[in-house]
């Protein structure tokens, strides 16, 4: 199934240009801010967003964060062990864009290939697991969730129990 209510604006190759990837989100609402304007993020106040998004202050650099290193650097790993664990298959897409709604923005983790679902790919440190306990999902993730569901309609998203 493909994405039919938006538009790709940067591939995944373009994407490794980390620099156009940063420039790319500035241009609307992405599925981690949609926690931040719902008030549910602890690292950033939706009036913060808005400063970094009408560009009246740079957004923090995070490179030298070793949780979103280790978050970015494992990706990749869990999605091939999904893969093998649920024999469904996956992929990346790139940067959307609704065309409904143009400041709404999309990088989706994978797609899961044949079926109207997402894999959306997060590391926690010991510390976060009472937030992940059974079934659940941190609202800040539940929203990223919705926010995507935007581009394809009604999804199922996956989360991998590790």
């Amino acid at each position: 199934m493909t994405y039919t209510n938006c538009d790709l604006i940067l591939s995944v190759k373009d994407a490794e240009d980390h620099e156009k990837w940063l420039k790319t989100r500035d241009l609307g609402i992405g599925g981690s801010d949609a926690a931040v304007i719902m008030g549910m993020n602890s690292y950033k106040s939706p009036y913060q967003l808005w400063m970094e998004k009408t560009g009246q202050v740079e957004p923090p650099d995070l490179s030298g964060n070793q949780y979103v290193y280790w978050g970015t650097k494992n990706e990749a790993n869990i999605a091939d062990w999904f893969q093998e664990e649920t024999g469904k298959k996956v992929k990346r897409l790139g940067t959307l864009q609704s065309r409904e709604y143009p400041f709404m923005l999309a990088n989706v983790d994978r797609t899961v290939i044949g079926e109207n679902a997402g894999l959306e790919i997060k590391t926690a440190g010991v510390s976060q697991y009472k937030k992940w306990q059974g079934d659940e999902i941190p609202d800040a993730y539940y929203c990223q969730c919705l926010h995507y569901m935007v581009y394809r309609g009604p999804h199922r998203w996956e989360r991998p129990h590790l």
